[in-house]
């Protein structure tokens, strides 16, 4: 994945003014749930919770800016955005300064017990979803011999699946628990159809990392956050938003 998986955008409007005009670091997040997303006006989600942290053990003001996933791209590499987390893939977002890795999570299939798919081979014939422009879709699906449904958002797959219109989807674990917990603005999966669901296959294990844009100006804040990568508060209090969302075990790849 990626940039986490992501809708690459038809047309993306023009970035805000040049880097050096703002005076609080510009912190990009991208625009997928549930990493982030605008719900009654307020920036919320697992990232949004993330930058609010650093905030707080860097009595810093980040300002947090939601923003399509191939927006916060170009905003890196211009410098318009200061600061993002993503996985840490230099094919996914180059031209930056990864900070230190603040955890991981995993790239899934899943599918139905009735027929469950255990392996990338055994995706081979099946109708599978996955974001279109993402992870899987960059990564594995023009190798793999199979019926390709690129969707513009994961709940999309879901309600497709529900209705018998696919044998697989792709996912993390980190959006798979966000739909179980209903944390999803405006769809649900009835409780019940989740025991339809086959146990998921993991495809890998990624890391999460918080970088700097080389054209940033704000080199000391990006030291400091480099620093709190290793700093057990801040790394309590970061494994507390992973475990609101149902990751709690992200942190263990950093052992």
């Amino acid at each position: 994945m990626k940039l986490l998986t992501c809708l690459i955008c038809a047309s993306i409007p023009a970035l805000p003014a040049a880097a050096a005009d703002h005076q609080n670091p510009r912190f990009a997040i991208i625009d997928w749930f549930p990493f982030g997303w605008v719900e009654d006006g307020r920036n919320v989600g697992m990232l949004v919770d993330m930058v609010k942290l650093y905030n707080r053990h860097l009595d810093q003001n980040l300002e947090d800016i939601v923003s399509p996933v191939p927006r916060v791209i170009r905003g890196m590499e211009e410098g318009d955005f200061d600061f993002t987390i993503t996985y840490r893939d230099a094919g996914m977002l180059g031209n930056v300064d990864y900070l230190g890795d603040i955890g991981c999570l995993k790239s899934l299939i899943v599918s139905f017990k009735t027929h469950p798919v255990t392996s990338l081979d055994g995706l081979t014939g099946l109708t599978v979803g996955y974001p279109g422009g993402g992870y899987f879709a960059k990564r594995f699906a023009p190798y793999l011999d199979l019926q390709r449904v690129e969707v513009p958002q994961t709940f999309v797959m879901l309600n497709m699946a529900l209705r018998g219109r696919l044998d697989a989807l792709i996912l993390n674990n980190a959006v798979l628990e966000a739909y179980k917990r209903d944390m999803f603005p405006g769809f649900t999966v009835p409780q019940e159809r989740w025991a339809d669901f086959a146990e998921p296959a993991v495809i890998e294990e990624l890391p999460l990392a918080a970088s700097m844009s080389l054209k940033s100006r704000f080199g000391v804040v990006a030291e400091r956050m480099r620093a709190l990568s290793s700093d057990p508060a801040f790394l309590a209090d970061l494994r507390e938003i992973y475990a609101s969302y149902g990751v709690e075990h992200a942190m263990e790849c950093l052992k």
